[in-house]
């Protein structure tokens, strides 16, 4: 009498014999016939192992295994095509999600524009950014910032604290663009340290003087310039106190057109007067008259993330007393408390930055 363990092994063998097998070299299937050798090998093995006892001739065992790996090679190149074909698809499907997530974003901020003026019809063009100089001359901008701003050495000084973050971006994937360069600290700062970079301003007196130094910076708008850019095309974004001289939507249109246009792992870096100190936002802020309004962290944190970067960071910067590194938020208890809550609210970071992060992945 015949074991049932065998016969079964048998049966499975004949099933396996008979599956339709595709060829690497065609699209042909070919019906492989049972091994019925094979098959009769299997039991004889499995009945001496039984009833019958002792070692079976390992010569015969290793011909029954390769026989076995013959018939399963096909579905195990089968599977390892279709794992790779699954994990190559998923990856596609991520990407082709997050691009998917930003053109949902950019048509709801279209229709914005488009509803702002029911009556007319006429739609409001968010690239054209009024330039700050537009309403002062050049010279006499160039003039109030070295005044009221500080030295380009001055200014380039506090800058360098960027650096590190610089050194991190993908630049093999493209330059950094610095929007609203200004006198080129910053530009210059990179250029020192082996970075491509480049800028753009509307104040031709600022262009002229940055290209005499050495420096690429082109009189052009800054919205308009990087809405035109391909997709992963820049290691990183900044821009230095512009988000206070655009408007709401045009704020918008920065961040998320920069998303867009930076590579997995780039940057954005956007610094801006810090409403939080008292007497910025009641006071100097006011003193340039091309100042829209204040930004207050918080939302510009909050667009920042909803545009896709990685828990975007707020960076406290330039205290009027270094004793007051933050603007304290929370009622005082004691005098104490008190006298270090008025100064943080008068003496606290007089700017601040959100720096946000593409994943490395995107």
């Amino acid at each position: 009498m015949k074991d049932p363990l065998a016969a079964l092994v048998a049966a499975a063998i004949d099933d396996v014999g008979q599956r339709s097998v595709t060829d690497g070299s065609s699209n042909h299937a070919h019906h492989r016939q049972p091994d019925s050798a094979l098959a009769r090998e299997l039991m004889a093995a499995t009945e001496h192992a039984m009833f019958h006892g002792g070692a079976y001739p390992l010569t015969r065992f290793r011909a029954v295994k390769q026989r076995l790996l013959r018939l399963a090679r096909p579905f195990l190149e089968r599977q390892s095509v279709f794992n790779t074909a699954a994990t190559a698809a998923t990856v596609q499907l991520a990407t082709q999600l997050r691009e998917l997530r930003q053109d949902v974003a950019l048509l709801r901020r279209e229709l914005t524009y488009i509803k702002r003026e029911p009556n007319t019809g006429v739609a409001i063009d968010a690239a054209v950014a009024v330039s700050p100089v537009r309403r002062l001359s050049d010279h006499v901008y160039a003039a109030f910032e070295e005044k009221f701003r500080g030295t380009a050495q001055d200014v380039g000084a506090l800058q360098s604290e960027y650096l590190p973050i610089a050194m991190t971006l993908p630049t093999d994937a493209g330059p950094i663009l610095d929007i609203g360069s200004g006198r080129g600290e910053w530009l210059d700062l990179l250029r020192r340290s082996g970075l491509p970079a480049y800028g753009l301003d509307t104040n031709a007196g600022f262009v002229a003087a940055s290209v005499e130094r050495g420096l690429d910076v082109r009189q052009e708008d800054g919205l308009q310039h990087l809405r035109a850019l391909p997709r992963g095309s820049l290691a990183g974004v900044t821009a230095f106190h512009v988000v206070e001289h655009l408007e709401p939507e045009q704020v918008l249109q920065l961040v998320e057109d920069a998303a867009l246009a930076l590579a997995p792992g780039g940057a954005l870096i956007l610094e801006t007067p810090n409403p939080q100190n008292l007497l910025v936002g009641s006071s100097t802020f006011y003193l340039d008259p091309t100042h829209r309004r204040p930004v207050h962290p918080l939302y510009l944190q909050f667009i920042v993330d909803k545009a896709g970067f990685d828990d975007a960071e707020i960076l406290p910067l330039h205290p009027a007393d270094p004793s007051c590194k933050d603007v304290g938020v929370t009622p005082a208890a004691t005098p104490d408390a008190l006298v270090t809550l008025v100064n943080g609210l008068l003496f606290g970071p007089q700017d601040y930055a959100v720096i946000g992060r593409l994943s490395p992945s995107s």
